[in-house]
C-alpha cells in the first residue's frame, strides 16, 4: 500500500468561522464514514448518488467521502473543491468534469459559480455534464 499523503492535509475556514481540517480519508475513518452516510436524507442521498443503491455496502463506504446535511452551505464544498482541483492541476490533469442531476438547482449553481460549463445529455435528459479546464 502506498504511503499515506500527510503532505495534503491543511487546515482551513469555513464561513461560519469553525476550523476543518481538510486531509485524503484513512482506514481507520471507516466507522465515522457509516455513520456520515447513514445520517443522510432521503434527498441528500438522490441529489448525491442519484441512482445508487443503498443500504450502504462496505464498497461504497471505502468509495464516497463527502459532506454531510449539516455542512451544507458553510463553505465546506468549496474548500474541498477548490483543493481538489488544485490537486487535479499538480498532477496535470487539464479538466475536470462531472455529472449532475438536472433539478439540482444548488449544485448547479455551485458549479457555475465555481465556473463550470453546463452541457445538456440528450442521451440522458436528467443529468447534465460540468465541465472546466484547470
Amino acid at each position: 500500500m502506498a504511503e499515506y499523503p500527510s503532505h495534503l492535509a491543511r487546515e482551513r475556514r469555513l464561513a461560519d468561522g469553525r476550523a476543518v481540517l481538510v486531509r485524503p480519508i484513512r482506514p481507520e475513518d471507516e466507522p465515522r464514514e457509516h455513520e456520515f452516510l447513514d445520517e443522510l436524507s432521503g434527498d441528500t442521498r438522490h441529489r448525491r448518488f442519484m441512482r445508487y443503491a443503498f443500504p450502504q455496502s462496505e464498497g461504497l463506504v471505502h468509495f464516497f467521502t463527502q459532506v454531510a446535511d449539516d455542512w451544507h452551505h458553510t463553505g465546506i464544498a468549496q474548500l474541498l473543491t477548490g483543493e481538489l482541483m488544485r490537486a487535479a492541476r499538480q498532477r496535470g490533469f487539464a479538466t475536470m468534469e462531472g455529472l449532475v442531476l438536472r433539478d439540482n438547482a444548488d449544485m448547479l449553481g455551485f458549479v457555475s459559480a465555481l465556473g463550470f460549463a453546463v452541457q445538456d445529455m440528450p442521451e440522458e435528459p436528467g443529468l447534465v455534464r460540468v465541465v472546466k479546464r484547470l
